[in-house]
């Protein structure tokens, strides 16, 4: 059996990811094609970890679960349960937002729909959407800068991406300042008009200064967490390697946790309590070789919570010299840098 992957689609979300978008791709249209599994506006596909094994001889359930996982928490794919009995718990699979994964590989190479730019404790994302609206209310926090409409939203946005490809921060945020802003205004978009937004664009189509608020809100989680601290992705999901996975396979093998709820405490660990992302290292490093607390802090919240007690840290640092090469900082960067990407 072959197994292929959009580049592009890799270079955005993972190659792991890319792979099973295609798997994903394949059969959403199959289903689409034979009229069935369409529910609540989309259509399904289902299978539980362990079934797609089959498909996939060369990942194990677990490293399924993590890919799946990975493709929810960035707000790729949601999950549901369509099962006629109700103690089947498999999870049926859509894509959050078809026009993105579903309109490329369709007869319909055009699609019309909008560019848009948001931006987010100063990185901007550039994206597209047959309807920007509700692809925005996936941002809990994020300000919209602008939108532009187009007739070939895909082509467009991989355009700009190509543009800014140099100060690509991850997926599709970017650092960029007002020059990039300004230039991206005067993009040829296809058939291109400028959609006016509340303070965002002057009528000639260009992004001007925001100084007012404008925040988008809605009382659904945040699904598509922003890519704003890569040293956190990287510590929770090493913690969650380190002292769930290793140490105490039997919590995640049936209810695996969701990650993007233990990045937060991590978080908070560096940006609160003022622990470097360094010195948050050494603590999960220590935690997960101790006899005692490997089997009792099983999560970011409970790490956070057992760091902020008296004493604690000043235990790890007293015994800090039983772990190996706890000071060699650059080493382990380079091994994170490597386990988890860039």
């Amino acid at each position: 059996m072959e197994y292929s992957f959009d580049i592009k689609v890799a270079e955005k979300y993972g190659v792991d990811e890319a792979i099973m978008i295609k798997n994903f791709q394949f059969w959403i249209m199959k289903n689409k094609a034979s009229k069935k599994h369409s529910y609540d506006g989309r259509t399904w596909t289902y299978n539980s970890a362990e079934e797609y094994t089959i498909f996939f001889p060369f990942w194990s359930a677990k490293q399924i679960r993590r890919i799946l996982s990975s493709l929810i928490s960035q707000g790729i794919i949601i999950t549901g349960n369509y099962n006629k009995v109700r103690y089947d718990q498999t999870l049926w699979y859509a894509f959050d937002d078809e026009s993105e994964f579903l309109s490329e590989i369709s007869p319909k190479r055009f699609v019309h729909g909008h560019v848009y730019v948001i931006e987010e404790k100063g990185l901007y994302k550039i994206g597209c959407s047959s309807d920007y609206k509700k692809r925005l209310k996936k941002f809990k926090t994020a300000k919209l800068i602008a939108t532009y409409e187009t007739d070939n939203i895909f082509t467009d946005e991989r355009k700009l991406h190509l543009l800014f490809e140099e100060k690509r921060v991850c997926g599709e945020w970017f650092g960029l300042n007002a020059n990039d802003l300004m230039e991206i205004s005067n993009f040829p978009f296809e058939k291109m008009e400028n959609t006016e937004q509340e303070n965002q664009i002057n009528h000639k189509g260009k992004p001007i200064p925001d100084n007012k608020p404008d925040i988008l809100t809605d009382n659904k989680t945040n699904d598509v967490p922003a890519p704003l601290d890569a040293d956190a992705v990287r510590l929770t999901q090493f913690f969650y390697d380190e002292i769930v996975r290793t140490r105490n396979p039997k919590i995640w093998l049936n209810n695996s946790p969701d990650l993007t709820k233990w990045r937060p405490h991590i978080e908070r660990m560096h940006t609160i309590d003022g622990l470097s992302y360094a010195e948050i290292e050494k603590v999960i490093r220590w935690v997960t070789q101790h006899d005692f607390w490997s089997k009792n802090i099983l999560s970011a919240e409970t790490l956070r919570k057992q760091t902020r007690e008296k004493d604690f840290l000043g235990c790890i640092e007293s015994q800090k010299k039983s772990v190996p090469n706890v000071d060699d900082a650059q080493k382990r960067l380079e091994e994170l840098n490597a386990r988890y990407g860039s």
